[in-house]
């Protein structure tokens, strides 16, 4: 009988150990998630930086390009939202 109460013993403490490592692991893949993230933040507000300083900088270089590109833009979504909205009634 004293063998199948230490073996039972044997069994929860190896049990507990097991848990505490799982829960070791799983906070370690959080932490490691949330630096992901936030590296993955930093680089994307970054990369906006730029790109506004980029287009800032043509804009002001070829100010008459920069509109006509705008307005090429503008007129074509223009024509899709249009197209996609009668498309629609029909």
């Amino acid at each position: 009988m004293q063998r199948v109460e230490d073996a039972l013993s044997n069994i929860g403490a190896d049990a507990t150990r097991i848990g505490e490592r799982v829960g070791e692991r799983m906070s370690d893949a959080i932490e490691e998630g949330y630096v992901v993230a936030r590296r993955a933040v930093r680089r994307g507000r970054h990369a906006a930086e730029d790109l506004i300083d980029e287009t800032s900088y043509r804009i002001k270089r070829d100010p008459l390009s920069a509109v006509a590109v705008t307005f090429g833009v503008g007129l074509g979504l223009g024509s899709i939202v249009g197209w996609l909205l009668t498309r629609r009634r029909r």
